[in-house]
């Protein structure tokens, strides 16, 4: 496991954060199949620890993608709606590939469309790195870090076929969690982004 100390903390109930622009990118292709609970609480572990303010603090939006990326919550600040969407993953099929591709570029219209301009740009991927087109990849997560000078979050669920340098790679330095889907939930809220 690979822990990043700049990001580890506890954030208390009157966090002041910095405007950020944070978009959740979750795997739900059939390698991550049975494990939706995991994705599910870890996500909402993690937002349900800040203040969301899309004036001056932090709005998230939640993409998941398989052989197609969704966008299921734009980017905001209505955390009861987001909790929602998140806990809906439970029952959400895996299935298909794993096309990050198409979730990239939802990330980018969602950073052109509702992005602020003064805003922390952040992603979160969690995935096992089966990725459809792994050659291609690279180009559009550079792509989304140059345009946006955006921090890119890898984090990779170990399992049988998870890969890891694929998630490395697309990581931003300094940025990249390797876990298991039993320690998802803990590892995920040890990221502190008010820093």
């Amino acid at each position: 496991m690979i822990i990043i100390p700049f990001l580890l903390g506890n954030i208390s109930s009157n966090a002041q954060c910095q405007k950020i622009d944070i978009v959740l990118v979750a795997d739900l292709s059939y390698s991550v199949n049975e494990n939706q609970s995991y994705i599910a609480n870890a996500l909402f572990g993690f937002v349900e620890r800040f203040p969301l303010d899309k004036e001056n603090g932090i709005q998230i939006s939640l993409i998941t993608f398989n052989g197609y990326s969704t966008v299921h919550y734009q980017l905001g600040d209505n955390k009861a709606l987001l909790i929602q969407y998140i806990l809906s993953i439970k029952s959400m099929p895996a299935e298909g590939t794993t096309n990050l591709i198409s979730a990239i570029k939802d990330v980018m219209n969602e950073f052109n469309m509702r992005g602020r301009p003064d805003a922390l740009k952040i992603v979160i991927v969690i995935s096992d790195g089966q990725f459809d087109s792994p050659l291609e990849v690279p180009a559009h997560i550079n792509a989304l870090k140059v345009m946006f000078n955006s921090l890119i979050f890898g984090v990779l669920i170990n399992g049988n076929s998870a890969i890891p340098p694929a998630m490395e790679q697309i990581s931003s330095p300094g940025c990249y969690l390797s876990t298991n889907y039993d320690s998802l939930v803990v590892e995920l809220q040890k990221l502190n982004i008010c820093i």
